[in-house]
């Protein structure tokens, strides 16, 4: 493993050297994998790295037009230099953060006031620097937490006790289609609020919508011989109108919802919820990456390694819920994923040049892999989760919204 991490040290110190993307998509998530590196191993050439990156970063902040939203946008910002305090990188973030904290406030109550909470690009994905328990307690940061979770009150969707609220980047609020996932959908919302009851944050509608979503998923579930537990689009009205084919990854799939409801019923002293989490882990062993909807680069032989849709969230996920569980089963899922991704960064780091997908049978397209080092579709997400398994580290991983 270390002749490994040592060819994608060089790889991604490369690609973010001149931060010409600092994002956490990007080249702040680059930061954040030295980061840790130097967390674990305490080797001075990585805190260097991170110094350097930091610097080229505060000299291009100025000038860099961000996009929106945790991974693209500005707001990501504030969890990597957070996250540099942890690794003893920097001394006080405060520093560095204390003039713009407004602007993150800023970007979340327009968030609030347009009810937009998912992870990718809302107020939930956003709001990830604020659930600490020091920072729980400023006041400004609870009558904030309270305008969100009175927003998602006032904006909800119910029907027979289910609760839940279209995902309005596919215009499925005019379908009337819910999104199950992470990234755009109500599972996020989920692991959200159990946070804040982790947190002891008290809101008059907390227990009611973690027992509305509850009831959601579990009147979302699929039927017995469906390849998965979970369609990836569930209509409430109509369950044919449903997509029930659906990923095991981060971004919308199985796993996510698995990992909620084990971290639910911990929190929240509900065995059934546990036991519900076991049960969406046994309709996901025994996969490959052949059969977990993962895209295949046949050209180049070898699996999507990304976080979003690859091998790398899949991993990563069975990993946290292993810290939960401590069973065979994620055992065995662990060794197993682990694997897998090392042999398909193994060949994609020897790969030279632009990566192309296909567009017919065995001919490549004009469509390249987006960013062949970010953390989303590329190295870093890869290099983070083995540095997890490896490692047992994983407090970097607070931007995913997986608390």
């Amino acid at each position: 493993m270390d002749n490994l991490f040592n060819k994608i040290d060089e790889i991604l110190f490369a690609s973010a050297k001149k931060m010409l993307n600092p994002v956490i998509n990007q080249d702040l998530g680059i930061l954040i994998y030295f980061a840790t590196r130097y967390k674990i191993n305490k080797e001075e050439c990585y805190k260097k790295k991170c110094i350097f990156l930091l610097n080229i970063f505060i000299d291009r902040f100025n000038e860099h037009e961000f996009s929106i939203g945790l991974f693209d946008g500005f707001e990501g910002v504030f969890l990597t230099i957070d996250y540099l305090e942890k690794c003893k990188i920097i001394e006080d973030s405060s520093a560095f953060l204390e003039s713009i904290e407004d602007n993150l406030y800023q970007s979340i109550i327009i968030d609030v006031e347009n009810n937009k909470f998912e992870a990718f690009y809302g107020s939930i994905g956003k709001s990830q620097y604020f659930l600490d328990e020091d920072k729980i307690k400023d006041n400004k940061i609870i009558y904030l937490i309270n305008q969100l979770l009175d927003s998602l009150w006032e904006s909800k969707k119910e029907l027979n006790g289910q609760i839940y609220w279209y995902d309005k980047t596919k215009n499925d609020e005019r379908l009337e289609n819910i999104n199950l996932g992470m990234a755009h959908g109500i599972c996020s919302v989920l692991i959200f609020l159990v946070r804040l009851k982790e947190l002891q944050f008290y809101n008059p509608y907390l227990d009611k919508l973690i027992f509305g979503l509850a009831k959601t998923f579990n009147n979302a579930k699929n039927g017995i011989n469906e390849k998965s537990f979970f369609p990836a689009i569930y209509n409430t009205k109509n369950k044919h109108f449903s997509i029930i084919s659906n990923r095991r990854a981060y971004c919308i799939g199985d796993l996510p919802i698995a990992y909620a409801f084990c971290y639910a019923g911990r929190v929240m002293n509900n065995n059934d919820w546990i036991e519900f989490s076991k049960l969406i882990l046994l309709k996901n062993t025994n996969l490959t990456p052949s059969n977990s909807s993962i895209y295949y680069f046949g050209h180049y032989n070898f699996f999507d390694i990304g976080f979003c849709h690859g091998i790398s969230s899949i991993l990563f996920l069975f990993y946290k819920i292993h810290k939960f569980h401590e069973d065979d089963l994620t055992i065995s899922n662990i060794e197993y994923w682990k694997k897998e991704l090392v042999n398909n960064v193994s060949k994609f780091i020897e790969i030279k040049g632009d990566i192309h997908k296909l567009c017919t049978y065995n001919k490549l397209g004009d469509k390249i892999l987006d960013s062949q080092n970010s953390f989303l579709h590329g190295l870093c997400g890869a290099a983070l989760t083995l540095l997890s398994v490896e490692y047992n580290e994983i407090e970097w991983s607070k931007f995913l919204c997986l608390s």
